[in-house]
């Protein structure tokens, strides 16, 4: 014990002295006992990154894209940038979605505010029918956003309809905003 520095206690003389010296380890379990559910296994609670093809896949299916006219998307197909109305950059990334006058119904997808690259955006003349999710304001590349005459085709008197999402205002890049024939409110 005296070739011990000073304040330090020979561990095996007191058992608790060895926490004093040693860092504290965390046992890698839940508070179940379960090892395989310890904090590093987890889910985590940030959401999870969603690929563009997965995103057109959930627009897609929002927007009853099995009864579109002119423009279906072949999802056994692995390539989402051969989708008719869908252009991507080199990286594959969704930079446009042109589907005017294509008989899209139903609604448009919150998703959508995930396409990170998305500059285009043209669905005037469809029958999509409740509110343009706020969630078009994360599009920040956005330069066009065409949506007008939603209302006009709809039939059983859906309509796009409710408040123009104050969150447009964040594009700053927008230049075009067609959103006329349509049964929104707004500032």
């Amino acid at each position: 014990p005296s070739s011990m520095p000073s304040g330090i206690t020979d561990p095996s003389s007191s058992p608790s002295a060895l926490p004093s010296i040693m860092p504290s380890v965390t046992p890698s379990t839940s508070p179940s006992g379960d090892p395989s559910a310890s904090p590093s296994n987890m889910p985590s609670s940030s959401p999870a990154v969603v690929s563009d093809y997965q995103i057109l896949k959930l627009f897609y299916e929002s927007a009853n894209g099995d009864q579109w006219k002119y423009t279906k998307w072949d999802f056994t197909l692995s390539e989402h940038c051969d989708f008719p109305g869908v252009t991507c950059n080199n990286a594959s990334e969704v930079t446009a979605i042109d589907l005017g006058k294509n008989n899209l119904s139903g609604s448009i997808s919150t998703q959508i505010g995930q396409l990170n690259n998305l500059e285009f955006i043209r669905l005037d003349g469809n029958s999509i029918s409740g509110t343009i999710p706020t969630q078009i304001g994360q599009l920040i590349k956005l330069t066009k956003l065409k949506m007008d005459r939603l209302s006009l085709f709809s039939d059983g008197g859906k309509t796009m309809e409710g408040s123009i999402p104050t969150q447009i205002g964040l594009l700053i890049n927008l230049t075009v905003l067609g959103l006329k024939d349509n049964n929104l409110t707004g500032p």
